[in-house]
């Protein structure tokens, strides 16, 4: 199981560079537009894939996440349009049983002015949502959720060091035990995070596909995560990645649209990104130091 408190310090000079890297280029240009619900709606009329999905929309704001406070179980498309000014992600932490999100909250401050912790606090676990988007993007990330109490963070930071979430986003979520009835999504691409490699089956090609990510073999105790960036026309990965562990964005372009954040070990997310011609990179924030950085570029057709 991956702990929160853990996860939590680990994000921290990732979250700083996102809110650097959110003062450039918006990435407005290569969103993912709304689907239009009259058409989703008749496509289920008709029995086409769409009928077998649970969509969920989360706006993310500055500083607040829009959306149901309550959804059903099983297998849950959250869809994130960042409508704010900086990067935001959805990070779900399912909270031990009995656990209230009240509770969670109020031991969240008390550990953050006296140290103190329940026992119950290292029980948390981290269950996916969608990883790093860029203003005027929108992320699509599948999970499968069991019933229970969540709390939806973004520990994304401001300027001065502030978490998003010490600003308002930061909310309860109820899983019922109601089920969705949605099937496992389906994808064109499986992506499988083991060790400090990216393995690939299949190509991405310039348009929309959906990954399927698989988390295996998590070293050093460290979990996986994987955020897609798209670089600026004359960056190089290692371009993307000195500003990273630098966090010197001085003349960076890219931006991210998108990915899966982590997961315990045997667990599966997916993701679904626009692909435009250009420079790409997958980044796992936890592991880049070990190389876990992969350049690809997506040729036009």
């Amino acid at each position: 199981m991956i702990k929160y408190n853990c996860h939590l310090t680990m994000l921290l000079l990732f979250t700083t560079a996102m809110m650097v890297a959110a003062c450039g280029n918006s990435g407005g240009e290569n969103r993912m537009e709304s689907p239009d619900s009259d058409n989703i709606s008749m496509a289920q009329e008709a029995g086409h894939p769409q009928e077998s999905q649970h969509v969920v929309e989360y706006a993310a704001l500055d500083y607040v996440f829009a959306g149901p406070s309550e959804i059903p179980s099983g297998w849950t498309t959250f869809r994130m349009p960042n409508q704010g000014e900086e990067h935001h992600v959805m990070i779900l932490i399912e909270l031990p049983e009995g656990v209230s999100y009240s509770e969670y909250n109020e031991a969240r401050e008390r550990r953050a002015t006296s140290g103190e912790s329940p026992d119950w606090w290292g029980d948390q676990v981290v269950m996916g949502g969608p990883a790093a988007l860029a203003p005027g993007m929108t992320g699509q990330t599948s999970v499968l959720l069991d019933p229970g109490e969540y709390a939806m963070i973004c520990p994304v930071q401001t300027a001065d060091g502030t978490q998003h979430s010490e600003l308002g986003m930061m909310r309860p979520l109820t899983v019922t035990e109601e089920e969705s009835g949605a099937s496992e999504p389906e994808a064109d691409i499986t992506m499988t995070l083991s060790g400090h490699e990216f393995d690939m089956d299949g190509v991405i090609t310039e348009g929309r596909h959906t990954i399927r990510v698989r988390f295996e073999n998590q070293p050093e105790g460290k979990p996986h995560d994987v955020h897609l960036a798209r670089l600026g026309t004359n960056q190089t990965v290692e371009d993307f990645t000195t500003a990273m562990e630098s966090l010197d964005l001085t003349g960076s372009d890219f931006y991210f649209i998108g990915g899966a954040e982590d997961m315990p070990e045997g667990y599966t997310a997916y993701f679904t990104a626009d692909f435009e011609p250009g420079r790409y990179a997958f980044w796992c924030h936890y592991h880049s130091g070990d190389g876990m950085v992969e350049e690809f570029i997506v040729e036009p057709l």
